[in-house]
Formats: C-alpha cells, structure tokens, sequence
C-alpha cells in the first residue's frame, strides 16, 4: 500500500503539508483509492479530522495514522478531544481503534462525547468486555484439564 500526501481544505483549514496547519493523507493500493486521512493542527496539538476507508477493520486507517505520526514526529489525537468541537461524537469503529491504539484516551474519549454517544460506546465496551472474559474461562478451564 502506497501512502501519499494530498490537500485537505475542510472547515479546520486547508493545506497540503504539516508546515500550512493541514493535510490529507491517501492511501493507494493498486492504483486506485483506498481510503484517505484529513489531519489538522490546533494550539493543543495535531488531529485527525476525517477519515474514509473503503474497507473498515482492515488497518487503512492505521496505516495511515502512522504515517502521520511518523511524518509529524508526533502524536494524533482523535477530533472529538479537540475543545473547539461542537456536540462531540465519535463513531463505533473510530471508537474501538483508538481504545486498540491509545487505551490511555479511552476516559478522556467518553468524559467529552454527548450522553446518547456516550452510552452506545459503553455498551461497546461493555460488550467486549463480557467476551473476553468469557474467552478467558474457557481458556483457563483447557488449560487446567488434566
């Protein structure tokens, strides 16, 4: 997969590289899109604003935040922790990515999301957790057999 650096012009700004404040991130494999990144930089530091894929959990989306983050030199937070945000919500997936990339967020995610967002991604969370604990018991009873 090919990752190239476009223009973003969106309500955060516009601009085609780090030093102009915002960018687009592309990512191209066999010629043809797969999915794009849109970044952009605040007082409090960089961050994503949008995000497309073509084919979710597949690891576009983190391929492309690496890229940035390599680019930049540093860390992306996701928009709903940008404090110029209006009625904060995050998706489901975006949600389950960045728990996966940056669990140490997770709090700060759900503390400024709006109460209706806030619940869906508790049960999210709520959900995996009763899963994996349910994996864990049946993993501990195998290896317990004699």
């Amino acid at each position: 997969m090919e990752i190239k650096l476009t223009h973003f012009g969106g309500s955060k700004g516009s601009g085609d590289s780090p030093e102009r404040g915002a960018f687009r991130l592309e990512a191209i494999e066999h010629s043809k899109s797969v999915g794009y990144a849109d970044f952009y930089r605040e007082m409090s530091g960089w961050f994503v604003y949008e995000v497309q894929v073509v084919h979710k959990r597949q690891g576009i989306a983190t391929k492309l935040y690496d890229y940035a983050e390599d680019l930049l030199g540093k860390e992306i937070r996701p928009q709903v922790l940008d404090h110029n945000v209006g009625d904060p919500q995050i998706s489901k997936e975006a949600f389950l990515l960045w728990k996966k990339r940056r669990p140490d967020l997770v709090e700060d995610i759900l503390e400024v999301v709006i109460p209706e967002n806030r619940k869906k991604l508790e049960t999210v969370l709520a959900f995996k957790t009763r899963v994996l604990s349910r994996y864990q018991i049946v993993c501990d009873t195998f290896t317990s057999m004699p």
